[in-house]
């Protein structure tokens, strides 16, 4: 749905064609929106409703929370659950071949919040309660806890600048 700020009414731009279990979602810096579920990444054009496959995450990962897409336009951060592990993991998304790679692992399981700060640094956000903020390296997944959030309990997502 796209909501009007005049109006506040919601028109339906797309219903079907998404990712099964869509969990994770980023705005590119072209207007399009990057879309994960279950294993699989799509691009929506929200101004045609078309759905694009861009790739899958390996056999075994799933998506588990976000999408952090580079200022580029060119690739994408996803934070995944790994059935063998016990953290999530940090991958990155050639978004023109649509290659994933495993970068490391993100230290939190339910890192359901992953976007670049207006500094240009890639922070998470941990599902707990209270729910925590980590800044992220974006070349090796290794986090560091910068603490817990005061007010909210809980939280499902993260958006950057743009």
């Amino acid at each position: 749905y796209e909501l009007s700020p005049k109006s506040g009414f919601a028109t339906l731009i797309l219903d079907n064609g998404l990712p099964a279990r869509a969990v994770a979602a980023d705005a590119m810096p072209d207007g399009r929106v990057l879309v994960g579920g279950d294993r699989e990444l799509s691009v929506v054009d929200v101004s045609t409703g078309d759905v694009t496959f861009i790739g899958l995450l390996p056999t075994g990962s799933v998506f588990s929370g976000d999408i952090a897409t580079h200022p580029s336009g060119l690739s994408a951060l996803v934070s995944a659950y790994e059935s063998s592990g016990t953290a999530d993991q940090m991958f990155n998304f050639d978004l023109i071949s649509g290659k994933a790679t495993r970068v490391g692992d993100l230290n939190f399981k339910k890192v359901f919040g992953l976007d670049y700060g207006c500094n240009g640094v890639l922070y998470g956000l941990i599902e707990s309660n209270p729910p925590r903020l980590v800044e992220v390296d974006a070349t090796t997944g290794a986090t560091s806890d910068l603490g817990a959030l005061n007010g909210p309990t809980s939280l499902w997502g993260a958006g950057g600048p743009g």
